[in-house]
């Protein structure tokens, strides 16, 4: 269903960037939606071809003027893909002492073979 509303919103931001001489990346895209979002039960009152297509129209003029301003220069840095994150440490097996480890403990009733004192 998501997937629907996005095409949707990109479908009527073509439509008005093309109408207009623009780029559909010139328009905003949120206010494109908020404005299909807004338009939606309009577009569904519809009942002649001819009151859905006046609709469709005004939607389209609204996006139309939801220009995005230009950029006042370039970024100063390239975009870059973002590495892959760090990782968690291995476990540690439990057969392996600590250095801190001594003969007073003894195992209660959670082994140690299952809580080691040492991760």
């Amino acid at each position: 269903m998501a997937v629907s509303a996005y095409n949707v919103v990109r479908a009527v931001l073509y439509l008005s960037a093309s109408g207009a001489g623009l780029t559909p990346r010139q328009l905003s895209f949120s206010a494109a939606q908020d404005a299909v979002v807004a338009a939606w039960p309009y577009l569904q009152r519809a009942h002649a071809p001819g009151e859905f297509h006046e609709e469709l129209q005004r939607l389209l003029r609204v996006v139309a003027q939801t220009k995005l301003p230009e950029r006042s220069r370039k970024r100063f840095y390239s975009r870059e893909i973002w590495g892959r994150g760090g990782h968690f440490p291995f476990r540690r097996s439990p057969n392996k002492r600590c250095a801190h480890d001594d003969d007073s403990f003894r195992p209660g009733p959670c082994d140690s073979t299952i809580w080691p004192r040492c991760l």
